[in-house]
């Protein structure tokens, strides 16, 4: 009879500490909440989630683009600078025919366009190198040139207007060959520094 008036408390068989049934809600204020306002709670945690992941996942990108685009522009710039370099070659020509052909005037232009083309080339590769030794390839080719451009002008060019003879002129002619190898060799060392930096 008792044991009808007063069936026995079934056993908790779940695992310990973990809270099960209604308990399950106790003082979260949320158990209060209607089935469809859990629901949107879930779905706005669920939003806010992956708008964290589209954030983390953007800036990861944008940094990856901006690394890209750096070494790109490296690239770029050694490109340059192996331009720069052949520009050497572009003016002994000037020199050479200068010499060879007596067109003073033809010179003169040549000379003139393929300068300003090396100043050009000059000011845009100091404003692009950003190592030291790059510096100092780029202030030795610029020093090189400006011994060059004096040498031209100021010895080699007045002895080809002269009619010099080759052995009169031909120290010169080798002097200015040595400055134009000077110059190919700083430009080509920095495009070779711009070549490891973007790799």
């Amino acid at each position: 009879l008792l044991a009808r008036l007063h069936p026995p408390t079934p056993r908790d068989t779940s695992p310990a500490g973990v809270t099960t049934g209604p308990h399950l809600w106790k003082g979260c204020p949320v158990k209060n909440w209607k089935i469809s306002s859990r629901m949107q709670l879930l779905a706005a945690a669920s939003m806010a989630v992956m708008l964290v992941l589209a954030i983390t996942n953007w800036f990861s990108l944008s940094h990856l683009s901006a690394a890209q685009n750096a070494s790109h522009q490296k690239a770029q710039a050694a490109g340059e600078m192996k331009h720069v370099a052949g520009l050497g070659a572009q003016l002994y020509r000037v020199v050479a025919d200068t010499y060879i052909n007596r067109q003073f005037d033809d010179a003169a232009k040549k000379w003139q366009a393929v300068t300003a083309d090396i100043d050009k080339s000059l000011d845009f590769a100091a404003k692009t190198v950003s190592t030291d030794d790059a510096r100092r390839g780029v202030q030795a080719g610029r020093d090189t040139m400006t011994a060059l451009r004096k040498l031209y002008t100021e010895q080699f060019l007045p002895l080809a207007k002269q009619g010099a003879k080759n052995e009169e002129i031909a120290g010169l002619d080798d002097q200015i060959d040595k400055l134009i190898d000077a110059y190919d060799d700083a430009f080509s060392k920095v495009a070779a520094d711009l070549d490891v930096a973007a790799n």
